[in-house]
């Protein structure tokens, strides 16, 4: 059994150095170092140190066949020890060409620390070589004040304009609402990241945009085409009810009546009940100014 675990354990050994002068022979040919028969040469030798660790392990088995049981519990797990190193060793030498898991641009990464690739030069593992971008699909990032980030949800609809792309207007949907400030305006405001995913853009609106490139973001919070609007000067609050004036259209007196309102935009504002289209409502007058001397 010992002789036949250390068998096992040379062949793996051969086999591990057989990998590594494949992985070398293949980078000098690659950089016209060596000739190609000499990478053939390693490859065979890698096919022979395979050939020899089957046969050692299968000698193992055999013995193992003829031992006990604690015995042959502990040579099976040598054996898949083994061969969980050979297929990691295996996996790793079939990463030697890196393939691109999508289709895009690259973009190169920009930083104090970040080296040009160059033919040859080494890396590590987990650097971060490249980045590819797909315009097919492409996201705005913004930020929006507390006051107005409880509106915002995923699902809307939105859509953006730009100084870059004047004569655009490109939809999209809120993708993401960040659930936690992200920085502070100048009057110190939490502003908190929102995410919008622009539909997918036709070839000659890619061609358009860059990565980088500003944009101004509107998002539908709130949809109601037949909504009333009337001035937000028209609405008097009293005993916590919403007064509007209107002209009575029989006796073209003006009646002040109650009504239910909703939401407010910067001028207008949302009456839901107690109006009807057509109706005419009454302005408050203009304050008074005192004269000047």
């Amino acid at each position: 059994m010992a002789r036949a675990r250390r068998t096992v354990r040379r062949a793996k050994i051969d086999l591990d150095e057989a990998e590594r002068a494949v992985g070398q022979t293949a980078f000098l040919l690659q950089e016209g170092l060596i000739p190609a028969m000499e990478h053939d040469e390693a490859r065979q030798r890698h096919e022979n140190r395979k050939l020899d660790f089957e046969a050692a392990r299968l000698e193992l088995e055999t013995v193992q066949a003829k031992s006990n049981d604690e015995v042959w519990q502990i040579a099976r797990l040598e054996v898949e020890n083994a061969s969980d190193q050979l297929r990691e060793h295996e996996e790793k030498l079939s990463l030697a060409a890196v393939r691109a898991p999508i289709a895009g641009i690259i973009t190169a990464e920009r930083g104090p620390a970040d080296k040009p690739l160059a033919k040859g030069r080494p890396v590590v593992s987990g650097e971060l070589l490249l980045s590819i971008a797909d315009f097919e699909r492409v996201s705005v990032v913004t930020r929006i004040d507390e006051v107005d980030v409880r509106k915002i949800r995923p699902a809307q609809r939105a859509w953006i304009t730009g100084p870059g792309f004047p004569d655009l207007r490109i939809e999209g949907t809120v993708a993401h609402v960040s659930s936690r400030a992200e920085g502070l305006q100048q009057q110190n405001t939490p502003q908190f990241d929102i995410v919008v995913d622009l539909d997918r853009l036709a070839q000659n609106i890619r061609d358009r945009l860059r990565i980088g490139m500003s944009a101004h973001v509107t998002i539908i919070v709130y949809n109601r085409p037949a909504a009333l609007l009337i001035p937000i000067a028209a609405v008097e609050q009293a005993d916590g009810q919403a007064w509007v004036r209107i002209v009575a259209p029989t006796t073209k007196t003006v009646e002040r009546r109650a009504v239910e309102i909703g939401l407010t935009t910067l001028d207008s504002i949302e009456v839901v009940t107690g109006l009807s289209a057509g109706d005419e409502v009454v302005l408050p007058p203009p304050p008074s100014w005192p004269d000047s001397e």
